[in-house]
């Protein structure tokens, strides 16, 4: 008769007796066993375990933690002074000579250094109340050929306005450089101190952006102004272009307080003498109203404006847009200085459609504030 698989199955290696487990019914598991002994092994007593552990050798160290070490005080800190290198050892010494050295650079940058004398006062003198002669002077290649009719009374009319205080309203064909003569007649204004808060006003901020850089550049590289109007243009050329380096500029260890933006120019404090400051912004935009300056005691408002062509070929084809655009002339331009300040306003413009806004403002009839005077193409057909 042949053997019982099972108990064939059950009898260990390396022994000829079957297994305990052979006894145990078919379909029992051995997990019961298992976890009895674990939990026979679990509520043995902490006394018991180290009964046993002793009985092995295994007996625990009263104390495994090392003992603590005693710890000497800390030194006291010193002033920290980014000078002194003789005290630290090779690395925090170079580390410091380094920090000198970036600390220098950046404090030569930012200084620059006394403002010079002028190098020629009498042609200075000679244009401070002669417009003119003042872009002849300092503007000789933009300006070599003789002046028009057109724009000797643009001139004029610059002066009077600078100078005296009016507002006034001159259109002029496209082409004559009514837009080069207006923005000089800012940098004039500022140079003479005739005016120090001026508003400069375009057809949109982009085109006061430009007029504005204009200046700028004319600041940075004409030499002709840097030699005779060099508290103006140096702390200007000295940013070189970098507006972030306006930012502690100083001038003789004073600060400069000199600001450059897309929409503001201010050129600088020298000597105790606030600079001139210069904002732009487009008609119909928010960077022209509520311009202001503080100034020790006093809010400073601008004096000063210039409209150069403030209506596009598309606004000039809207009666809508030539509306608005003759409300702000109106109302909001004459509202920009303060209520005990006088203002000088001139406004340059182009008549592009009949009736446009151009158009209405130079008739003396609709707005006599004005006083618009439109200059002609031709004096007379030729013969």
């Amino acid at each position: 008769m042949p053997k019982d698989s099972t108990q064939k199955k059950s009898r260990k290696k390396g022994s000829s007796e079957p297994s305990t487990d052979s006894k145990r019914p078919k379909g029992v598991s051995k997990q019961p066993a298992k976890q009895a002994a674990k939990r026979r092994k679990l509520n043995t007593s902490p006394a018991a375990n180290t009964a046993a552990r002793k009985e092995h050798g295994n007996e625990p160290k009263a104390n495994s933690q090392k003992p603590a070490q005693p710890t000497s005080p800390k030194p006291a800190i010193e002033p920290y002074n980014p000078f002194q290198v003789e005290a630290a050892d090779s690395y925090e010494a170079k580390k410091i000579r380094e920090n000198n050295k970036q600390r220098q650079f950046s404090a030569d940058k930012r200084e620059i250094g006394a403002i010079p004398a002028c190098a020629n006062p009498a042609r200075r003198d000679a244009c401070r109340e002669d417009f003119g002669l003042f872009l002849k002077t300092y503007f000789p290649e933009d300006t070599r050929h003789p002046w028009s009719k057109v724009h000797l009374k643009l001139i004029e009319t610059i002066q009077i306005v600078v100078l005296v205080g009016a507002m006034l309203a001159m259109g002029i064909p496209r082409g004559w450089g009514k837009t080069f003569i207006s923005v000089r007649a800012i940098i004039w204004a500022v140079a003479f101190r005739h005016h120090t808060m001026c508003m400069l006003i375009a057809a949109s901020d982009p085109a006061a952006q430009d007029l504005l850089q204009d200046i700028r550049d004319e600041l940075e590289t004409n030499q002709l102004l840097q030699e005779d109007f060099p508290e103006i243009c140096l702390p200007i050329a000295a940013l070189e272009g970098i507006n972030q380096r306006a930012k502690g500029q100083t001038s003789g260890g004073e600060p400069t307080r000199v600001k450059a933006g897309n929409y503001e120019l201010h050129l600088g404090d020298i000597n105790g003498q606030p600079g001139a400051v210069i904002y732009a912004g487009g008609i119909t935009g928010s960077k022209i109203r509520g311009r202001r300056k503080k100034r020790g005691d006093k809010i400073e408002r601008p004096t000063l404006g210039l409209v150069d062509d403030f209506q596009t070929r598309q606004s000039a084809r809207s009666r809508l847009q030539c509306q608005t655009r003759l409300n702000i002339v109106s109302d909001d331009i004459p509202g920009l200085p303060g209520n005990d300040q006088a203002w000088s306003c001139l406004l340059t413009c182009t008549v592009i459609e009949p009736g446009d806004a151009a158009d209405q403002l130079l008739d003396r009839a609709q707005h006599p504030d004005w006083r618009g005077i439109l200059a002609a193409f031709l004096d007379s057909l030729p013969n």
